[in-house]
């Protein structure tokens, strides 16, 4: 019986970790998947309930690792999204992409990246 116990309290322990959304956000970015990690932070609330941080952490993996450019746009550190910007300009090819980016996609990021230092002056 006492085995059967401490398996049910294991098992409710494992659900009420799996529950907070906070964890369940924190794995899913350490497991590189920002799109279900904003989207477990929408469903509880988003910026409302977890602050500007977590939301702006999914948005920064999602352009990280899909080069998402709408994730880089909705990022509210303006510092972060100039730096990107900045960074990209060391990019050099002769070809329509620059190190897997393409020109578009480097166009948007660069204007965002001015928008946000005119915004700043």
């Amino acid at each position: 019986y006492s085995d059967y116990q401490q398996k049910m309290n294991l098992s409710i322990c494992g659900v009420s970790t799996i529950l907070d959304p906070s964890q369940m956000i924190t794995l899913l970015l350490e497991r590189s998947d920002p799109e279900k990690a904003l989207s477990v932070a929408r469903r509880f609330g988003g910026a409302e309930h977890f602050g500007g941080n977590v939301m702006n952490e999914c948005r920064m993996k999602l352009w990280e690792d899909q080069m998402d450019v709408k994730a880089l746009r909705l990022v509210s550190d303006d510092k972060y999204v100039i730096n990107e910007a900045v960074d990209l300009v060391g990019l050099n090819s002769q070809d329509q992409t620059l190190g897997g980016v393409r020109l578009d996609t480097l166009l948007e990021v660069y204007r965002e990246g001015v928008h946000r230092c005119e915004q700043k002056l």
